[in-house]
């Protein structure tokens, strides 16, 4: 059977809508009119959809075929962008690497500032399932919260490059903790880390009289809070990337400290490997640091 749609397909209706014509889109393309009017025939039969009306003064585009006009603009500018692109990697060595969705906005450009020859595949997901991935040779190094009691696929390796300890981010609208035995008494506090073993965190706040509540990412956290006027709990680096104005962040309940690491197989690659240092470096900080400038001759 006969493919739907075409490359050809897609570049003669981008041509009659772009156009106003058969014939003009025709001429442009380098084809007939009869040819362009029965390819374009047969496409609005193959669809059932009538995509152009077409009289002495011209083809104007349907609903349809103006959608699929627009979405053929989208993939056809996407395809002619593609050899450029391919030469945009030349001479760059690649890595897939994976973490998780509330480090990616920091992860992925410190390590474009630290390894700007490096081509990232970047990929988010899950910790346990970054960790297979890395298992599997899908993916070269996974950067997750790993607790120390975790048994991880035999072959990989482990680099812990970061700690980090829990903290409280108070917004600024919010009200003051309470006193006494239990100063989380009627307050819900939205939590977040990479590590995951979080239900000690929990329970502690549960303990102190407070309502625990688990959110997706850090981001997420620090919204809900915002929205309710509450507390988030998140690993202390997160939690300075996310002040704003007069926020505070406090010491959570119960001192725990969180890792994170480098995931990858025997043996690690060695340019990620050099740069952990840094890497944790840069996480201890709300903010990226500068690029390097070059130096301007006088």
């Amino acid at each position: 059977m006969r493919e739907f749609l075409s490359i050809d397909d897609l570049r003669l209706v981008r041509e009659v809508a772009r156009r106003g014509s058969v014939g003009a889109a025709a001429a442009r393309l380098g084809v007939s009119q009869p040819t362009a009017s029965q390819r374009l025939a047969a496409l609005e039969r193959r669809s059932g959809l009538r995509l152009f009306q077409r009289d002495t003064t011209g083809a104007r585009p349907t609903l349809a075929g103006r959608e699929l006009a627009d979405q053929a603009d989208r993939i056809l500018g996407s395809i002619d962008s593609l050899p450029e692109l391919m030469r945009a990697t030349e001479g760059r060595s690649s890595r897939t690497i994976g973490t998780v969705a509330s480090l990616a906005a920091v992860l992925y450009p410190a390590l474009e500032l630290l390894l700007p020859e490096l081509a990232v595949h970047q990929v988010t997901d899950h910790g346990p399932a970054l960790v297979d991935a890395v298992a599997d040779g899908s993916m070269d190094a996974a950067f997750i919260g790993v607790p120390m009691q975790t048994a991880l696929p035999a072959g990989l390796s482990v680099t812990v490059f970061h700690r980090d300890d829990l903290s409280i981010l108070r917004p600024a609208d919010a009200a003051s903790l309470g006193t006494g035995r239990q100063p989380y008494a009627g307050r819900t506090v939205f939590a977040y880390t990479y590590d995951p073993a979080l239900h000690e965190s929990l329970s502690t706040i549960a303990a102190l009289g407070g309502r625990p509540r688990r959110a997706a990412t850090a981001e997420t956290a620090v919204t809900l809070a915002r929205v309710r006027g509450e507390l988030a709990l998140l690993p202390a680096s997160l939690a300075h990337r996310n002040l704003r104005g007069l926020d505070e962040v406090l010491p959570a309940p119960r001192r725990r400290r969180v890792q994170l690491a480098m995931v990858t197989r025997r043996p690690g690659p060695q340019a990620l490997v050099e740069v952990l240092p840094e890497l944790g470096e840069v996480l201890k900080h709300p903010h990226l640091p500068d690029p390097p400038t070059a130096a301007v001759p006088v």
